[in-house]
């Protein structure tokens, strides 16, 4: 299980950052654990998590009424298995969506794995994904490797995307100001 503090959600009309909680399962086919993976995240109705009295439900107001509103559970697509599966996988109660991991899904079809993806192979499966998922009634999440591709994958019809890593971006950003500060000098320390 993986959390994720949110995703940008690029399918309105400006970019805006999710304060939702999302939980990724990964999953080559529904089992009982898919199904305890989603009920241990809501409560009743949805569910059969605990409010227990030192946990958000008695520091938030009304926070049991909004849990639902305001967490998302995903099953993460990365093998092929998940892919031939994902029409059962997608039939699991209040499972909101997939996330896709295309580096994991493109190292699974036999592809080298790229943050970025353009092998027509792992485009193919992902698209697939959207198309079933989308029909499904469900959102799809990637990951992505920057903005840019971002938006062609919500062109591709993802509904939410992670535009990179905060550690990727926090390098590329070091390694651009190294650059300001070393360029034309060779004996500075660089990334």
């Amino acid at each position: 299980m993986q959390y994720f503090p949110g995703f940008t959600l690029l399918s309105c009309p400006y970019p805006t950052l999710t304060l939702t909680l999302t939980l990724t399962l990964t999953l080559t086919r529904p089992t009982p654990t898919s199904t305890a993976f989603v009920q241990s995240c809501h409560y009743p109705p949805h569910g059969h998590r605990s409010f227990g009295a030192v946990l958000a439900g008695h520091t938030i107001p009304n926070y049991h009424k909004t849990t639902r509103d305001n967490i998302v559970t995903m099953a993460m697509i990365e093998t092929k298995e998940g892919l031939q599966n994902l029409d059962e996988i997608l039939k699991v109660d209040n499972l909101d969506g997939v996330l896709i991991g295309p580096s994991d899904l493109a190292m699974a079809l036999g592809v080298d794995p790229e943050a970025n993806p353009e092998n027509p192979i792992v485009l193919d499966a992902m698209a697939k994904v959207v198309h079933k998922t989308r029909a499904a009634g469900k959102r799809c999440a990637v990951y992505c490797g920057n903005g840019g591709y971002g938006r062609n994958m919500v062109d591709m019809g993802f509904d939410f995307v992670a535009p990179g890593a905060d550690i990727g971006h926090l390098l590329e950003t070091l390694r651009e100001q190294l650059d300001d500060l070393t360029h034309g000098r060779q004996n500075l320390y660089r990334l």
